[in-house]
Order: C-alpha cells, then structure tokens, then sequence
C-alpha cells in the first residue's frame, strides 16, 4: 500500500467546470432519476416534501485534535465550529483504514475493507457493490459529488457509480510528484454553480475538499497565519518526499498544515453560505467528516498517514447537523460533545437512512448512531480499524471501543498468525504511549474476545470478485489525456474554453 494516499496543491487559476463522460448507463440513470424525483418533490426548487437534502462534506488527511470546536488551541476552524454549534459532535469517531480509497470506500458501502475489497488506492470499488447513492437514488434522491482527489477520479476509483454528476476535474501538480489535486475554492465554486441550477427533489450532494493533505502549500494569507518559532529539526530522511518544502522545521510543517485547515474551512463557510442563500441549510441533513488523519510526530511518523492505526492517524471528526424531521429528538445533544459512543464510517450510511427515515439495507457492517444516541449505546459497542502499513509483512487491525483500544499485529500470510497484542485506556493516555495488554485485565476481556471473533471472520471471508488495481505510470500524461478528453466533450457540447 501506499504510504501517502491522495494528492496536491494550489493555482489561482478559475473554477472549470466540465460535463461527466456520457455513457448509456449514466443515461439510463438519468432517465431513472427524472421518473422518481417526478413522483418525489423535496429540498429543490418544487414543493416542500418529506425528504430532506443530504449533504456530506468530507476533508482529505484532517486531524480531529486540530480543529478548534474539538479543543484545538489555535483557531483552524470559525466555520466548522459554526457548523458544530448547530451539530452533534461525536469525539470518538474513527475511519475504518487509514488510507483514502478504502476509508471512503466504507463510507459509501456501509461495509469494512476487508469486505467491500478496496484495501488501497487506486483499487477501484467494485461494480457488483451497491454504494449509498445508489440506493438514495431508490428514494428518488438526484446524487452529485464534486472531487478534489486524484485517487477518486472515476478512472481510477470507479467511486462515481450512483451519481448522476460526479465532478472529478483535477489539475493542480504537487511539485514533487506526478500526482494532482483540485483546489478547494474551485471544488466549492463548482458546488455552488451546481447547486444555482439543481434538480428539484431531493439531493444528495457529497462535497470532497483535499487542501490539509500535503504538501502543506496554503495559499496566502493562511501560510503566515500560523507562526510557532523554530523549534525542532528534523533529518531529511524523516520527511516523505512528497511533503519536502524549503525547511526541515517541524514547527513549519505543522504551522503550514494548519494553515491549510484554517484555508480549507474558509471554502466550507462558503459552501454553507451557499446553502443558506440557496435555502439548503435550515431543511437539510448535514454532515462532516475526514477519511482519516495525519501523523505530527506521534510514533516516530512526520508528516504522513497510511502507516499505522494509532490515534493521530484513525481518529477523525464526525459533526451531524440534524434534519427537522429528527431535531426534537437530538435536540439534547446539539452543540454537545458526544463522548459515549464510538463512531465509524460504516456507520455513516445507515446513519443517513435513520435520518431520512427510511430503512438501510440489510448486511452492513455500520449501525445507525441516532438510535444509539437515544439508547445511551451502541448495539455492538466496538468499531473496526485496520490497516496494511508499516512493516509490509503486518497487518494492523485495532478494536475501539469507549474505554479503550485494542491492537493486534497480524503476519500478512495465509494463516494470518497473531504477532503481538498493545492495549490502551484512550481517556488518561491518547498518545497511546503505555501498552497495558494483560488477558488478566477484565476490561481487556471483552475487547479480546471480540478480536478474535473479527480474526476469525476475516481469515474465513472470501470477496465474491477479484479485485483490481489500476495506478497510472505515468500521472501527468495521464492528466493530459483526460484532460484532452474534457476539452473534446466542451467543443461537442458547444462550449469553449
């Protein structure tokens, strides 16, 4: 697996907006979305009607501990926060594989990866998989999503099935590698083009902003936002070579890092103005969330993600801003801390069918956290964490849960032998600093027990498809081309550059 999952960088150059590739399944698609939004008005421009909108928002490589509204002491995040004052925020929130493609994967199947087989990027989802568009789209839901990452462009991710607009264009290089990103003040103003000139009935819109994955190149003012002094001097060789910059301070890495999230939060702001002024907001189901996180320091990592399953790297902030339909019913919990109860996110889908008030297909792996909310737990108290990072011949696989996290380091061959066991009471030590692992301990007990069932079911599982792996030799040539392709489906169309 790739140690570093997503792509790049920034340009001032303007939003361009460019039209999906016509197929005849995204047609037949079309055609399906006219006749069930015929049948169901809802947050459009039509008439009022049960379904609220859905809005996922989503940021690449964003640290939960790094924004303000979960404690942060420097100010990242005004607009999240504003966002959190009208959310439930859930703290002990964790991706399910700390990698890009298969985190989102999870998000959009409701299923872990060892099941959903996205295990790294450029592994694309699998067409016999339903994802959640897809099944909004039986709700009579239109589906958009607007990408600001490379590893999710349809030609490499197959992540646009379900969505009837999946805008993907990305054109801005990292500057030390040939992989690309979209900057988030593009994606943003693609989005709310879009949303001028939506579909009526109701939407799901999925938002993907990229900007806090490295390097970390902020545009101005937001590289000088943040000035911590020299404080610690790295060796060249503990920075990847995708994130080097003219420094080898880490206080300058990470000041530029949050540079990028406070920039990054700055284009949020306008996407949820946009909302406002579009009407969008106050009727809709928002939520925010991160694929996962990004390594500062903490065990021995700078600067990276996709090595490991400690906290810096899985744990990641989840804010859901109740629908009217489900106000009254969370409204204890809005603007509130939720401590209690663990969250992934395969649990998102579900989450979104509880809120829409419709039921989620069988066979998930997440839960729906509004029925926990109210139960005080969850029905299965533990989440999933797994990943194939660091050494190449282990595998990574952590149980969370309220108290605690269990770790467990797998061999990556056929019988799958357990190498090692860590234990950490996350609440006196999140820098899970003091491994505890005792089988004696009753706490540990039931976490262990867990484990082995989840070993068990791994070791046993069988994919009913093989999957495939596509990572372009050469990404600029590969960039040009689609590139190419775009402008030849404008002049088509009849529009010009």
């Amino acid at each position: 697996m790739s140690n570093h999952s997503n792509t790049p960088e920034e340009s001032g150059s303007p939003a361009r907006i460019f039209p999906p590739i016509l197929t005849l399944n995204r047609l037949l698609r079309f055609v399906s979305t006219l006749l069930l939004t015929s049948l169901m008005i809802g947050c459009g421009k039509g008439d009022s009607a049960p379904k609220p909108c859905v809005f996922l928002i989503t940021v690449d490589t964003l640290r939960q501990d790094n924004l303000s509204c979960y404690g942060y002491s420097r100010e990242t995040s005004p607009n999240i926060d504003r966002l959190a004052k009208d959310s439930i925020r859930f703290t002990e929130t964790a991706c399910t594989r700390t990698s890009t493609s298969p985190s989102l994967a999870s998000t959009m199947t409701g299923l872990y990866p060892f099941k959903h087989g996205v295990a790294t990027n450029f592994t694309p989802l699998h067409d016999s998989l339903t994802t959640l568009p897809e099944m909004l789209k039986q709700e009579g839901y239109s589906t958009s999503a607007f990408i600001s990452n490379y590893v999710l462009i349809r030609d490499l991710s197959h992540m646009e099935q379900g969505f009837d607009h999946y805008d993907d264009f990305v054109n801005h290089r990292e500057p030390n590698r040939a992989i690309y990103e979209r900057k988030g003040e593009d994606t943003v103003n693609a989005a709310l083009s879009w949303l001028k000139d939506r579909p009526t009935g109701p939407l799901f819109v999925w938002l993907h902003l990229m900007d806090p994955h490295g390097p970390y190149l902020p545009p101005s003012p937001f590289d000088e936002k943040f000035r911590t002094g020299r404080s610690l001097n790295l060796e060249a060789d503990k920075i990847p070579p995708y994130q080097r910059l003219d420094s080898t301070d880490a206080s300058y890495y990470i000041d530029r890092y949050d540079g990028e999230i406070a920039y990054c939060d700055q284009q949020i702001g306008r996407f949820l103005d946009g909302l406002k002024a579009n009407g969008l907001y106050d009727d809709s189901l928002i939520l925010f969330h991160a694929d996962h996180g990004e390594s500062l320091g903490e065990h021995g990592w700078w600067f990276r993600h996709g090595q490991d399953v400690y906290e810096e790297e899985s744990k990641v902030p989840l804010l859901i801003k109740p629908n009217p339909s489900i106000h009254d019913r969370l409204g204890p919990f809005l603007g509130q801390a939720v401590s209690h109860i663990p969250v992934s996110m395969v649990d998102i889908l579900p989450t979104i069918f509880e809120a829409i008030g419709s039921t989620p297909p069988a066979n998930l792996d997440g839960q729906g956290v509004l029925k926990a909310l109210e139960q005080e737990k969850r029905e299965d108290p533990f989440i999933l964490i797994d990943q194939s990072g660091v050494p190449r011949d282990v595998t990574h696989i952590a149980l969370r849960g309220v108290d605690g996290k269990l770790i467990c380091r797998i061999a990556r061959n056929r019988d799958m032998e357990v190498i090692s066991w860590e234990f950490y009471r996350i609440a006196s030590d999140p820098k899970e600093s003091k491994n505890i692992f005792s089988r004696e301990d009753p706490v540990q007990a039931p976490y262990v027990e867990k484990m082995e069932q989840w070993l068990e079911e791994i070791r046993n599982y069988k994919l009913p498809f093989v999957p495939e792996r596509f990572a372009p030799k050469d990404g600029d040539a590969f960039v040009k081309d689609r590139l190419s392709l775009h402008k030849k489906q404008l002049e088509l169309l009849g529009y010009t550059e």
